[in-house]
């Protein structure tokens, strides 16, 4: 899976789950439950490529004195490389450097 992400490269892989995963409010020590979808699939110049558009949910749960639940949405574009013909996913590639927030 790692290596999907990767390009090849688990550790190159490893760092862009994160990158995909990662919410600021994890890191401030509330609960995020994150769902994905795929938005929008545009075929791309090269044989075997696509940008899709994934919206990522998040149901964010505020801890402390501000207890409460807040849904964010937001969305990124990713190239995603594939075997024709097996139809397996082979790369997929973050466009942009971060989540861009929709609502």
């Amino acid at each position: 899976m790692f290596g999907v992400f990767g390009d090849g490269d688990v550790e190159r892989g490893r760092a862009a789950v994160r990158q995909v995963l990662d919410h600021p409010e994890l890191r401030r020590g509330n609960e995020v439950d994150s769902s994905y979808r795929v938005l929008e699939v545009k075929d791309r110049e090269g044989r075997g490529e696509k940008e899709i558009v994934v919206e990522r949910r998040d149901r964010v749960y505020l801890t402390g004195q501000n207890m409460r639940e807040v849904e964010q949405v937001y969305r990124r574009p990713f190239l995603v490389t594939f075997d024709l013909s097996g139809n397996c996913i082979l790369t997929v590639i973050p466009l942009g450097t971060e989540w861009v927030r929709v609502g």
